[in-house]
């Protein structure tokens, strides 16, 4: 885990007591989490609006949802068991019957079991607050061990009705 901590190092020098709160929360996740068997941590999906919803993969998303208890993954055939969609503007809404109707989407159990998100943060990604958007992303994933309060101001559980 390089990248928070180096984010950290940043915060560090330049408001020491907010890299003190993000650290004693990072390490709190890391903790609640520490020994739960792999199988625990779902493998996820995150897929951008503005991105054609084509699956992300950076260093610093793949920290956030390690911490958060998950396994972050960019190819779709490896079936996520988590979708994360990243709204970009509302147009989504809009464009997510054409999203749900794709094949590759059908077939993941994340679609089976209803297991999409929608994040509706626009800057989301961009570290522009590296702690909330991790603990959003335990939310998520980590139900039930977490909860910060972002559920509907932040983040929101997209329900599907299968037929």
């Amino acid at each position: 885990m390089v990248y928070h901590e180096q984010l950290l190092a940043t915060l560090q020098s330049v408001s020491p007591q907010q890299a003190e709160i993000m650290e004693e929360e990072i390490n709190i996740m890391i903790h609640k989490l520490k020994f739960l068997p792999k199988e625990n941590f779902p493998t996820v999906t995150v897929c951008p609006q503005n991105n054609g919803f084509a699956p992300v993969f950076s260093e610093s998303l793949s920290e956030k949802v390690k911490i958060a208890g998950g396994q972050l993954i960019s190819d779709i055939e490896e079936k996520p068991k988590v979708i994360i969609i990243l709204k970009s503007d509302d147009s989504l809404y809009s464009d997510l019957p054409t999203l749900l109707e794709q094949e590759w989407l059908q077939e993941t159990p994340a679609y089976r079991n209803n297991r999409l998100f929608i994040i509706e943060i626009h800057d989301f990604g961009k570290d522009a607050d590296f702690l909330k958007e991790t603990e959003i992303l335990a939310e998520i994933l980590q139900p039930k061990y977490f909860y910060f309060g972002h559920e509907g101001d932040g983040w929101i559980r997209f329900d599907l009705v299968h037929s």
